[in-house]
């Protein structure tokens, strides 16, 4: 059986004429998508387009443009050197080029950015640690006057005991009861004696912990 060459020639032409179909369909709608700023839908329907005609300058152009939109700056900077090899429309080779410049530019000023950040938190970093360093320190100089000065209190305490325990002193409770004690005044002078002490070291304590930087 002989095929006819006419109507071989035919589907030929009727399935080139297809696939034009489909290029022109995903050109056109991606461009459209990319003019309304739907630059994920425009990236796939350029895409394919780039694959079904991959010399089809505008197919790289309008597909860069939407991946740059989108922060692909790498594969948009590939597309943008093909259209450099594929136009010699001027305005569209001063385009790219110009876009290739602000994305390197874009980049460096992003290292940049990323870099001062870095350096903000470990600097921010430092200082949280240096102050938490100052305040443990400071604290600890709080507690251990704290600690001298509750010792002073107690030990006045215990020597008002002792010296009841051992006075030849003695006085009648409200209730009349004899009981031995001491005087009151010399009981007040060893309190007043101990919170002197006790507030001269807390005092010396705050003022050093105050100047701690």
């Amino acid at each position: 059986m002989r095929l006819n060459p006419t109507l071989i020639f035919g589907f030929s032409l009727a399935c080139l004429s297809s696939v034009n179909q489909a290029v022109a369909s995903n050109l056109s709608n991606g461009i459209n998508f990319y003019k309304t700023k739907d630059y994920l839908m425009s990236s796939k329907l350029l895409e394919k387009a780039v694959a079904e005609s991959p010399r089809n300058w505008r197919a790289h152009y309008y597909l860069a443009n939407s991946q740059m939109a989108l922060g692909r700056f790498n594969t948009a900077t590939y597309h943008y050197e093909l259209v450099r090899d594929l136009t010699q429309n001027r305005t569209i080779l001063k385009n790219a080029a110009e876009a290739i410049v602000r994305m390197e530019n874009l980049r460096v000023n992003s290292n940049i950015t990323s870099v001062n950040k870095e350096h903000t938190r470990s600097s921010s970093s430092t200082n949280i640690n240096h102050e938490a360093q100052l305040n443990q320190h400071k604290q600890q100089i709080l507690a251990e006057a704290e600690a001298r000065a509750k010792a002073i209190e107690i030990a006045a305490d215990r020597q008002i005991k002792a010296e009841k325990a051992n006075s030849n002193y003695w006085t009648i409770t409200p209730q009349g009861e004899q009981v031995m004690t001491i005087p009151w005044q010399r009981e007040e002078s060893i309190r007043e004696e101990a919170a002197n002490a006790a507030a001269h070291i807390r005092q010396t304590a705050q003022r050093s912990a105050d100047n701690v930087y």
